[in-house]
């Protein structure tokens, strides 16, 4: 299911005004819940193929060896790209740090302790959407971060990894959620579903609520936990090619035309994220051993990570020298993603990769 993990990164990346030919596909909203539900589906698969349930720290460990290093390339990118621009641009400017340098001062001694180390380390990132500077430059609970006069979002370097905070918060549980039985599991969905259903109708059914508030968000998780139970009741079971091939279709259509099916808004995304989990196991079936499936399916964090700071870099840029027309930039920032994608796999993840392989193999021998 490599193919979908990446059509659902080129949707966050589609959602930031990179318009390619008008599609959305599901929007960034269902492609981040759906990407929590394969989180939970995989880790599910890997705890018990890899790690056996045996070495918690050797897995969180890991797992931090997956996200971090291209993260931290990312990063390095935009340090030199920003020294660059401030040192041969007429506006001697911070570019990618602007908002972070002309607040940092804000700050109190523990806030900036934190900033620090949720940006190194990427914890705590969703929680910078929830919390705002007083006039001490302590942090304190604010409902929306856009109607605060300083929110703790624009210390974030990376933006969107806000989404990796809350996969982190999921690594922490899951080591301890795959040993629950199945009715627990289904209880802890419901009571999540709840809490949301209540919090919105207590008038928290806005951005950030919506789709950035873990407690809200966790039932995806556990969907793929639940997806994850049935992939090994299905995977014993000879499903046919037809069955593989009708699911996956049928998923990877709605992916597509999600934006053209004429139904009710609600009922629409509910009905396909229930399909979705559900046909997780199938999908992983059909697509297990196929290595191109798997190497499409790499690209999906690099694309995700990376590209907000190439639609800002390939944007400064285009304002300085207009080097194509304006119809073509959106192809031309796809293309960058794409391009920076695979240097990062080549150079970063698949180097990363081989590390920790020889960790886990130390494990099972």
């Amino acid at each position: 299911m490599g193919f979908i993990r990446f059509l659902f990164a080129l949707t966050v990346l589609l959602s930031h005004e990179v318009d390619l030919f008008g599609l959305t596909f599901t929007g960034r909203i269902i492609a981040v819940q759906c990407f929590y539900i394969i989180s939970g589906f995989y880790m599910g698969i890997i705890l018990e193929e890899k790690y056996k349930l045996s070495d918690y720290k050797l897995f969180i460990s890991n797992r931090f060896l997956r996200l971090l290093p291209t993260y931290w390339m990312v990063i390095l990118c935009m340090i030199i790209s920003s020294v660059i621009w401030f040192n041969f641009s007429e506006q001697k400017s911070g570019l990618f740090f602007e908002k972070f340098n002309n607040n940092f001062s804000e700050l109190s001694y523990s806030s900036a302790l934190l900033v620090i180390f949720s940006n190194i380390f990427l914890i705590f990132q969703d929680v910078f959407l929830f919390f705002g500077l007083n006039g001490d430059g302590h942090y304190e609970f604010v409902k929306d971060f856009r109607n605060t006069n300083l929110s703790l979002s624009i210390f974030s370097l990376v933006p969107q990894a806000w989404t990796i905070g809350m996969e982190i918060m999921f690594y922490l549980l899951v080591p301890f959620l795959v040993r629950l039985k199945n009715y627990f599991l289904i209880g802890l969905a419901i009571a999540t579903l709840l809490f949301r259903l209540l919090m919105y109708h207590k008038g928290y059914d806005f951005d950030p609520w919506t789709y950035r508030f873990f407690p809200f968000e966790f039932m995806f998780f556990v969907f793929g936990l639940l997806a994850f139970r049935f992939y090994l009741y299905l995977r014993n079971k000879n499903l046919s090619s037809l069955v593989q091939n009708v699911t996956y279709s049928f998923i990877l259509s709605n992916i597509l035309l999600y934006q053209f099916i004429p139904l009710n808004a609600t009922f629409k995304y509910v009905s396909f994220v229930i399909l979705f989990a559900f046909s997780l196991p199938v999908i992983f079936i059909k697509f297990k051993s196929n290595k191109i499936d798997r190497w499409i399916g790499e690209f999906s964090y690099p694309i995700y990570i990376c590209h907000v700071f190439i639609i800002i870099l390939v944007n400064v840029f285009y304002s300085k020298y207009n080097f194509v027309s304006h119809n073509f930039l959106s192809l031309i920032i796809l293309i960058c993603t794409l391009i920076f994608s695979y240097f990062l796999i080549k150079f970063i993840s698949e180097p990363i990769e081989k590390i920790r392989y020889k960790r886990t193999l130390k494990l099972n021998k």
